[in-house]
């Protein structure tokens, strides 16, 4: 019997059905939201480019405007005559054609039951599909990617090494690479990989010339005529312009990426304004982040802030990064719902499960061989290749690490690898099992089979472990994570405003007991620092771009006690409560050791005061605490001016 399906005439004629329901789905999708506002990097950026080339026709190559962004970004809307109602429709044929490379990529490498967990990833994905109603790069480029992974499978896999097959796998990395240049330093990698296989190949047996060199051969090939055309646009662009590079932008992503009060994540999601253009403004007088002299500069200053960095600091600032780009940001969470971070836990597990079958499996071949250093039967072609997906995935974390992270380019950039060895790795799970079922009038027979009772157990047994214990861990996670801006690591500020008297304060809940100490008396009980005119006048007066809170106080709950989390807003004398969307940024652990703790929040739009009233803390502490209060003070990020004074220009 054939696995899912009673008979393998039967499979035949359906299996066309689960990427048929994968791009219906993606239609749907795109059909609702097809009407939906054009995204803000396409507005500002793609689409006028895309008009300005239509205007200018060739000659716009050798305009600055032609740098600012990678071809394809500009070349794909240009195409569609630069309207975002053709270039989404266009879209919906791009996501047919990944669906397709997906679905066929997966069949080779793990049978129909990879090809159906891959389609069921791809349609479901909380993220991916919203960006094929857009007229952003994701939907070029992850149809690149399919498209020469799919190819590339073609190849490696199937043999299939024709001229065709070749020239298709560079194009569709051409177009990836032109879209969106990530695989820039993966693929000379892969290409010198290919070589050094060829050459010791030959050196093993010159006589010999096998498919697996054949595949290596064809996949050189491919490989070195896909760089062909970026090489040639890199040295358009850097003998005209100065820039040895596919565009410019780079230069942006280090620097916030290694943004010490980012975190290396998108400043809104701890309520910050980006300031990569007053780092250019500061330098050279010029607050474009796009231009070739600001892209230099950012890099620099991406530079400095690393090396700033000690060891432990930088362990710890990416390893954080390392889990964000992994698991996603928590405001990313908020944003596209709970299933994007369940799918990447499920993914993990899969993959981590699929690995430590796959090593156990090898000690016990090892164990029955008799000895440890047996020689292994030569791996497969599917085996060749999944490792190598597994190697771009992991290369691509890697280089992803001191870039600005942000849930579009995680999902875009590391979800295509992730789909294919989640797939791979859940069908060798499954290996084993075979799914069975018998119909006959007034009879319906279903069962699972194997070679032992004990492999059916032990396979059903890591299903339901990969199925429950996605939203185990996604709970346990939620509850113990905070975002919140790091003391210790705020970067340059200065002070614009500091409040340190008792006549300045108002609470709830609490009892003045001595020199700016109080006892909660309720819970929660809320501490107020309050803001006059003059103080107003003086924050105005300063012209913050970043402004931060930063409130220093010691809380000691009674015995056996705990603080929980603090809440910040800005309530004005009228009684309004002023918070943000976001809120989570201005929820706070508190440590309530006894101790000295510093409450750090941001100071931008609604917790910049405008009329007079007060900092409002709301403390989750048991009655009983007792609070000293130092000071609270009103910060200025100085951290771009810090930046450009350790540059050298």
């Amino acid at each position: 019997m054939s696995p899912f399906f009673p008979n393998a005439q039967f499979r035949g004629r359906s299996a066309w059905l689960w990427p048929a329901l994968a791009a219906i789905a993606g239609w749907i999708n795109i059909h609702h939201r097809f009407n939906q506002v054009v995204h803000a990097d396409a507005e500002q950026t793609y689409l006028p480019a895309a008009r300005l080339f239509l205007e200018q026709g060739w000659s716009f190559f050798l305009s600055p405007a032609s740098y600012r962004v990678v071809p394809l970004a500009y070349l794909w809307p240009a195409l569609w005559g630069a309207e975002p109602y053709w270039i989404r429709l266009a879209n919906g044929g791009l996501w047919l054609g990944c669906v397709y490379f997906l679905w066929n990529t997966s069949l080779l490498l793990g049978g129909l039951r990879a090809g159906i967990l891959a389609m069921f990833l791809w349609a479901i994905h909380p993220e991916l599909p919203r960006y094929f109603a857009t007229e952003l790069t994701e939907p070029i480029f992850l149809f690149g990617v399919f498209g020469w992974v799919y190819f590339s499978a073609k190849i490696i896999i199937q043999k299939k090494i024709n001229a065709t097959t070749i020239w298709l796998a560079a194009l569709m990395l051409t177009i990836t690479l032109l879209s969106r240049p990530v695989l820039q330093i993966i693929a000379p990698i892969l290409l010198i990989t290919c070589l050094i296989q060829m050459g010791t190949s030959n050196m093993r047996q010159p006589q010999k010339i096998d498919k697996t060199s054949n595949a290596c051969r064809a996949m050189a090939i491919s490989l070195a005529l896909s760089l062909i055309i970026p090489a040639i646009w890199i040295f358009k662009n850097g003998i005209i312009f100065g820039l040895w590079g596919l565009g410019t932008g780079s230069g942006t992503g280090l620097y916030l990426g290694t943004h010490p009060l980012f975190q290396g994540t998108e400043p809104p999601f701890l309520g910050l304004n980006y300031d990569v253009n007053i780092l250019g403004i500061t330098a050279l007088n010029e607050g474009d982040h796009l231009s070739i002299a600001v892209d230099r500069i950012a890099k620099n200053a991406a530079l400095w802030q690393i090396k700033s960095m000690s060891f432990f600091e930088g362990l710890l600032f990416f390893a954080r990064k390392a889990w964000w780009w992994l698991m996603h940001h928590p405001s990313q969470v908020d944003a596209f719902g709970s299933a994007l971070r369940k799918m990447r836990i499920f993914e993990i597990l899969t993959v981590g499960t699929f690995m430590l079958t796959a090593i156990h499996k090898k000690i016990q071949e090892k164990k029955h061989s008799g000895s440890f250093f047996a020689k292994s039967p030569p791996w497969t072609a599917t085996e060749i290749f999944s490792a190598a997906l597994f190697c771009i995935f992991f290369l691509m974390l890697a280089q992803l690490l001191p870039i600005l992270y942000n849930s579009r380019y995680s999902s875009a950039l590391l979800d295509p690898w992730l789909i294919l060895i989640t797939s791979y790795g859940f069908s060798k799970i499954l290996a084993s099992l075979n799914f069975e079922s018998t119909f006959k009038s007034y009879q319906w027979r279903i069962g699972f089979t194997t070679n032992s009772d004990a492999k059916i157990f032990k396979i059903l047994l890591k299903i339901a472990l990969l199925i429950f214990s996605t939203p185990i861990i996604f709970n346990a996670i939620k509850n113990r994570e905070q975002i919140k801006i790091d003391p210790d690591h705020l970067g340059k500020n200065i002070s614009h405003l500091e409040i340190s008297l008792n006549s300045q304060t108002k609470t709830y809940g609490l009892v003045y007991k001595e020199k700016n100490t109080w006892i909660v008396t309720e819970s929660p009980a809320a501490f107020q620092v309050t803001i006059n005119q003059e103080s107003i006048n003086k924050i105005t007066e300063s012209a913050v771009f970043n402004g931060l809170w930063k409130t220093e106080l010691t809380l000691t709950p009674p015995q056996g006690g705990a603080c929980r989390k603090a809440e910040i807003s800005y309530q004005t004398d009228e009684g309004k409560i002023l918070q943000p969307i976001s809120r989570r940024p201005l929820l706070l652990a508190l440590s309530g050791n006894g101790k000295t703790e510093q409450l750090v929040t941001h100071a931008n739009n609604e917790l910049r005061p405008h009329q007079p009233g007060s900092l409002r803390t709301v403390l989750n502490c048991p009655v009983g605490t007792v609070l000293q209060w130092k000071n609270t003070q009103f910060l200025e990020s100085r951290h771009p001016w810090d930046a450009n004074s350790h540059l050298v220009h």
